[in-house]
């Protein structure tokens, strides 16, 4: 009587624990109506919920890794610690980095002169937005800010890179041509301005 009422409480803890483990397999359907028949059901109820939301999670977690991996911006994300958990391709290229296992928050951004630590923007409102730009090689990025919020308050950062050189180089153009216009305007107009004044100290003339 004691193996009957024992082995089958027994054997449910361990398929509990291989649940508990992950092994959504671990339980199956019994027939019967007492107790230990119950609860074998309702924990395979459980195992069957988690098995579709673990897929679920999966299949969303697969969607997002996929719109990060192609997007035309570079993605950052690090941790509360300042520790990376993710880097897109694009911001690999754009910070010509080959490898990042080295990267943290504040020694990476301390490097790249961008003048921000985590701990500055830990305490920033999470609506406030936070930009840089840096020059990494030949490229000019231009660098987002954005706090990742959790009810507990301690999210990470997401920084988000657009590279600006090409917009840089036209504004560099056109600072530079309004530049040469008012210079070469300036000595006509100088010359000009001299021969009123003269015109205007000799009326008779």
């Amino acid at each position: 009587f004691s193996k009957t009422l024992t082995l089958p409480l027994k054997r449910l803890a361990t398929q509990a624990k291989k649940l508990a483990d992950g092994d959504n397999t671990a339980i199956s359907a019994v027939q019967g109506n007492d107790e230990i028949s119950e609860l074998t059901n309702a924990l395979l109820y459980l195992s069957q919920a988690n098995r579709e939301h673990s897929e679920k999670a999966l299949s969303e977690k697969t969607k997002i890794e996929t719109i990060l991996q192609n997007m035309s911006d570079g993605i950052m994300a690090f941790d509360s610690d300042g520790k990376l958990s993710h880097i897109n391709p694009v911001a690999m290229r754009l910070l010509n980095r080959k490898f990042v296992d080295d990267i943290t928050f504040n020694k990476f951004f301390k490097e790249v002169n961008a003048d921000i630590t985590l701990e500055s923007l830990q305490y920033m409102p999470a609506d406030d937005g936070v930009e840089r730009q840096i020059t990494v090689g030949k490229h000019v990025l231009q660098l987002s800010f954005a706090i990742a919020s959790q009810p507990a308050g301690d999210g990470g950062v997401i920084v988000i890179i657009h590279d600006v050189t090409k917009h840089e180089k036209l504004e560099k153009s056109r600072r530079d041509f309004v530049a040469n216009v008012s210079h070469e305007l300036r000595t006509p107009i100088t010359v000009i301005k001299s021969y009123s004044d003269i015109l205007a100290d000799t009326p008779d003339a």
